[in-house]
């Protein structure tokens, strides 16, 4: 009895580690829909937990595309959650785009970008910010 206890332990064990590690994104995406703003607006998204794609994501005024992120699993026997993320095209010009590496402890709640690269038009800063006077700038930052 003990041994058929024990076998079905480690059956429910292996599958819960399976189960976590082949999820989905948009069913984690639909878990957690409750505790997103109410402003952000995700499009179609694929991908597992551990490596996946959304073809975009809007918050208010600012829509980034082809957001797609890899995370390290490894990381989390440290308690920290570590990955890539990249969005947008490089190339477009009228559209923000960028990429990083970040770390998030889930012991303290503390975040930290590496590599971090951010390209936007002024077009797009200048619509985030209350200026006194009137600015004319156009380019690229």
């Amino acid at each position: 009895m003990k041994k058929i206890i024990s076998l079905v332990l480690v059956f429910l064990l292996a599958f819960g580690v399976f189960a976590a590690i082949s999820m989905p994104a948009s069913i984690v995406l639909q878990l957690s829909q409750g505790s997103l703003p109410r402003a952000l607006a995700i499009g179609a998204v694929s991908g597992s937990v551990w490596e996946g794609r959304i073809s975009e994501v809007r918050y208010e005024n600012v829509q980034l595309n082809d957001v797609t992120w890899q995370l390290n699993g490894w990381g989390l026997l440290t308690g920290q959650l570590q990955g890539k993320v990249r969005f947008g095209s490089p190339r477009a010009l009228d559209e923000i785009s960028g990429s990083s590496n970040f770390s998030v402890s889930l012991l303290d709640q503390a975040a930290q970008l590496d590599d971090a690269t951010l390209r936007f038009s002024v077009e797009q800063a200048m619509q985030q910010v209350t200026l006194p006077l009137p600015v004319d700038a156009k380019g690229r930052v």
